[in-house]
């Protein structure tokens, strides 16, 4: 987790990388409430093909686990997504990021429950856009505080240049003092169990 300073003025996103000129990169921002089922399915066979596992350990997903985990409360989540289009052709998805926000004392937590990026675009940019663009929305006004549980080291870069840190400077203290606390605090059911169980380690919680 990384103490931020809440945004206040207008953020730009960083440049997209080049593309053909019949092809664009978008990003679109959407509250829970709004996440539609077609959606939900998409997400969920990206992450099936695209999470980073594969072979005999590979991970799929579903739908269902999807909304369980990343939209068990909907009011408080936001999902980026991240499409690619070629002319002539329908949009396809190649990155999502949920995330969900809570209070934690007077401090407000932004936290990445699922960031998923296309293998075809790894290391292009996509997995930091995505959290970019959870600046732009009101729910990640107030937040002061962002983490993800992850070891992908394009994860943790990405989260680092959320909160524009470097990796290398995250302060381990705060991760010792406030990880525990900020976990048990969360709605989400797969944060508090990081807290007893070893399933969900190793855990990424960085702060400077």
């Amino acid at each position: 987790m990384l103490p931020v300073t809440p945004p206040t003025s207008h953020l730009a996103l960083l440049n997209c990388p080049t593309s053909p000129s019949n092809a664009s990169i978008s990003y679109k921002i959407r509250v829970g409430s709004e996440i539609s089922e077609d959606t939900l399915k998409s997400c969920a066979d990206l992450f099936s093909s695209h999470y980073g596992i594969w072979g005999e350990q590979a991970s799929t997903i579903s739908k269902y686990t999807i909304a369980a985990q990343c939209l068990s409360h909907p009011e408080n989540t936001v999902l980026v997504i991240c499409y690619l289009q070629v002319e002539h052709e329908h949009p396809q998805l190649y990155g999502h990021a949920f995330a969900t926000v809570w209070d934690y004392g007077e401090n407000k937590v932004g936290w990445v429950t699922q960031l998923v990026v296309h293998k075809a675009v790894c290391w292009c940019y996509i997995a930091t856009q995505l959290l970019q663009a959870l600046k732009f929305h009101a729910l990640f006004s107030d937040v002061n505080i962002v983490g993800l549980a992850s070891s992908h080291p394009a994860s943790c870069n990405a989260l680092a240049k959320y909160a524009a840190g470097n990796i290398h400077n995250v302060n381990l203290g705060f991760i010792h003092e406030h990880a525990k606390g900020i976990l048990e605090s969360s709605p989400i059911s797969y944060l508090k169990a990081a807290v007893t169980s070893s399933k969900y380690k190793p855990l990424f919680v960085p702060k400077f």
